[in-house]
């Protein structure tokens, strides 16, 4: 326990209800405890989401004099009380103009709704919380916590006056210059895009993130973000440029950009319209985009357009973008949820290998999901350098049979060195640079590999260790939890578990592996528990959720073996997912919302999976032979190469159903559907 006669100073505070419903009470106010990690939706102060209703949560901690976390035991919040206001400065006047909560008699601190003044599009809110705790006996008032902030986003269809475009290539840019009379007291950007894109503001690209947005099912629902650019734009002159790539927007790029901005006083509106002008890049896409062809892309250094994104720009040839009339009303506009994927770590290069005729093997040391940046000496104009991405170098151990299955065209490649031939697994993962005669440097930008080696052909001369590096490509997840202990090999065994997760998070989902598929195939499930105690996942799983309600057919009530990708093979237990993901939310963050918006989804597959029921089994529903998947890895395939018979897969699916019912059984419980949950729990 504290000593609370060093760390407590004893003050009177007459707390008068005016509009809080406080009484007059005598408390201490304990500077060694405080509201920390305030988040919004999940999120630390997040940009243009679009609830209605933003559900606020904190963290109580404690310190020394020194200011040092300390572990406590023994403390218990008893009350909150929460300010929102519509300024900063309001706010460090403890006036809540938005809302004020009160002191609620309450210890919870998740999934505090937001009760205040209803909110408008664009509104900027910012926050506070103090709590009262229980501790020995006594009762203290923290202070107030640090301030924390939320923007709404556009609200309404009305709000978007940018019209959708659709530049053509794979790989275009688009820009926009316009002029201010003076510095913007306020602007944001929000972008709307099918397809990744990356966004600049007179030269300066306006965020870390990578490959956004993150992955939607394209035909329901387009994600948009908003960034702050107040502090990009200036007096006269500017720029917007946008960079486009497809991604999973195989048909084509649609987008709409609009700048909101103040200026003194005024209000400017700058969308996506003909004004805007659009030019092919320096890069285009390699590969379908499909099972073992997600390919790569080619950086052709001649064609690129010095300053494109700033203003004065007279290089390369521009022509107006064409306006889309057709796409608008199609798919939900909304904003994103999750965090955006970032770049986690960078790895030198381990390893360099020459393997003759101008080709070198480099070797990061380990598997990761990402990007390789690579820095290239001068070469001739046109000269062309070609990266192969491999996850596995095949021992030359394998026999004949084991060779040709793992090197056929679709998965592998092989390289004829002086000590015999080479073979690695790559699915085609590839990419090119063509020099402009000058030295160069190429990084990944709308696609992405699974990688340990990098075969790199066409290279007159040996990188050095530092021309190259690994980028390891993930979600931006806080950590939430870690473990340590003796044994270094249940150490490793933690570390490789959470860097293989890691790799596969791309986007807010999961990936089943980022070489081959990139589906987000339903057994992602399998890592609920381990990612949720490692890392803050609840928004991640949120914004998942939805893409299974998105993927699921809304006749029949089946989900699809992967969301938000759709396709791939699979069974009750892949599908199942969009009814585990809602029920995990609730039981790991209390989130009672997610049970309320999944609960017809989750209803209606469960029945789905019984109009699929003959005699009261569940049997076969279609004759695909990949939709009724059982236990997909058993003890022994990988030596007997065997399937699970169709009894084990009955069996196996069958259980799980029954999984399924008690998942919703309880669902319905917690919802107050007694008569349903009655029903469910029977059956």
């Amino acid at each position: 326990m504290m000593n609370t006669g060093k760390r407590v100073a004893t003050l009177i505070v007459a707390l008068w209800a005016v509009g809080t419903g406080l009484r007059a009470e005598v408390v201490n106010e304990t500077k060694f405890i405080r509201a920390e990690a305030l988040r919004c939706e999940y999120l630390r102060n997040p940009l243009g989401i679009d609830v209605e209703k933003p559900r606020l949560s904190w963290k109580i901690e404690a310190k020394d004099e020194g200011g040092n976390l300390k572990v406590e035991r023994g403390i218990k919040q008893t009350a909150y009380q929460v300010l929102v206001a519509s300024s900063e400065e309001l706010l460090k006047k403890d006036q809540g103009d938005l809302w004020d909560s009160g002191k609620v008699e309450s210890d919870q601190s998740i999934q505090i709704e937001y009760s205040g003044k209803r909110l408008a599009s664009q509104q900027r809110c910012y926050w506070k919380v103090r709590v009262w705790i229980l501790e020995s006996g006594k009762t203290e008032v923290s202070g107030w916590s640090d301030a924390a902030t939320w923007t709404m986003g556009l609200l309404k269809p009305e709000d978007w006056q940018a019209k959708w475009i659709t530049p053509p290539g794979t790989s275009p840019l688009v820009r926009k210059e316009f002029n201010l009379v003076g510095k913007p007291d306020r602007a944001l950007v929000f972008a709307n895009t099918r397809g990744y894109y990356e966004l600049y503001v007179n030269g300066k690209k306006v965020d870390q993130a990578v490959l956004s947005p993150a992955i939607s099912a394209l035909s329901q629902r387009l994600f948009y973000q908003t960034y702050d650019v107040s502090g990009l734009l200036h007096a006269g002159n500017n720029c917007i440029g946008v960079w486009f790539g497809r991604g999973w927007a195989r048909t084509g790029i649609e987008a709409r950009v609009q700048l909101n901005a103040t200026v003194g006083g005024k209000k400017i509106v700058i969308g996506t319209d003909r004004s805007w002008s659009c030019s092919p890049s320096s890069r285009t896409l390699l590969g379908g985009w499909s099972w073992g062809k997600f390919g790569g892309e080619c950086l052709d250094a001649r064609n690129e357009i010095p300053g494109w994104n700033q203003t004065g720009c007279a290089a390369g040839t521009w022509t107006p973008v064409q306006e889309e009339s057709v796409f608008p009303g199609r798919v939900k506009a909304t904003a994103q949820s999750c965090e955006p994927n970032r770049i986690g770590r960078v790895l030198p290069l381990a390893a360099c290998t020459p393997l003759g005729n101008d080709t070198w093997e480099l070797d990061f040391g380990t598997n990761l999901a990402g990007w390789m940046r690579l820095r290239l000496p001068q070469m001739a104009p046109g000269q062309k350098v070609t990266m192969r991405y491999s996850d596995r170098r095949i021992p030359s151990g394998f026999s004949d049979k084991e060779l040709s299955t793992r090197t056929n065209a679709r998965v592998g490649w092989s390289v004829k060195t002086a000590d015999g031939e080479r073979f690695y697994q790559t699915y085609n993962q590839i990419d090119e640079f063509i020099s402009a005669g000058k030295p160069g440097e190429f990084c990944s930008k709308f696609n992405y590999h699974g990688f340990r080696y990098v075969i790199v052909e066409g290279l007159p001369a040996q990188p050095a260790l530092g021309d190259a590096e690994a980028l390891l490509v993930e979600s931006d997840l806080e950590s939430a939890g870690d473990f340590e202990c003796s044994n270094d090999l249940f150490n490793r065994i933690y570390r490789m578990n959470l860097w293989t997760l890691g790799c596969l998070d791309l986007g807010g989902y999961m990936v089943d592996c980022p070489h081959r598929e990139r589906l987000g195939y339903g057994d992602g499930q399998v890592s609920i528990d381990s990612q949720i105690m490692s890392r803050q996942m609840a928004a991640f799983y949120g914004k998942w959720a939805q893409d299974w309600r998105d993927t699921q057919n809304p006749s029949t009530g089946r989900f699809p073996n992967s969301s938000p990708t759709g396709g791939g093979g699979g069974g009750p237990a892949w599908g199942g997912t969009g009814c585990v993901l809602p029920w995990k939310l609730y039981n790991y963050y209390g989130d009672i919302r997610a049970l309320n918006e999944g609960y017809e989804a989750m209803r209606k597959y469960t029945e789905f999976l019984e109009s699929c029921c003959q005699k009261g089994i569940l049997k076969r529903y279609d004759k695909s032979l990949w939709s009724f998947l059982g236990d997909w890895v058993p003890p022994g395939r990988e030596t007997n190469g065997r399937w699970p018979s169709e009894r084990c897969a009955e069996l196996f699916n069958n259980c799980y159903r029954v999984y399924l019912m008690d998942i919703l059984a309880r669902t319905a419980n917690v919802l107050g559907h007694a008569d349903e949950a009655q029903r469910w729990q029977a059956r």
